[in-house]
């Protein structure tokens, strides 16, 4: 949604703190629902295998097949397309098993990384000043 914005002409920043702060809203929503219905949170933590051994070809196949549905996405300059068109690709393969996506945790932890701080370091004071005095509006929107 934040990387689509900016193809619509929204202001990304506003459109990212939005988000943000509709994922914290729903967080606390889900974890106040789940206390009140006495739902169990000892649970089974499963840790994450930041290194496993990994298939290259497959991952270079993956990144091969985004690059390429991206690029085909920008040419045909669709809103979103080179966000879109990789999604789309990666669905299609992954429902026919034409061939394996993989990709390494750590390598998939860097793109997150890199997204947040492409997004996060475009703030500026005066955007954070903007965002503050949005707040109210973005968690009570007026009623129509």
């Amino acid at each position: 949604m934040t990387l689509m914005s900016e193809s619509y002409g929204a202001d990304m920043r506003l459109v990212a703190f939005m988000q943000y702060v509709r994922v914290v809203c729903c967080a606390l929503v889900a974890t106040a629902v789940a206390r009140f219905m006495g739902v169990d949170t000892s649970g089974v933590v499963v840790e994450t295998v930041w290194f496993p051994p990994v298939d290259w070809l497959a991952v270079i196949g993956t990144a091969a097949v985004s690059l390429i549905a991206a690029f085909i996405g920008q040419k045909l300059r669709i809103p979103g397309g080179p966000l879109l068109m990789p999604l789309f690709a990666g669905l299609a393969i992954k429902m026919t098993g034409v061939m394996p996506l993989v990709l390494p945790p750590w390598l998939l932890a860097l793109s997150y990384a890199g997204i947040g701080w492409g997004i996060g370091m475009r703030f500026t004071p005066d955007v954070l000043s903007h965002a503050a005095h949005a707040l109210p509006r973005v968690c009570f929107p007026p009623c129509r």
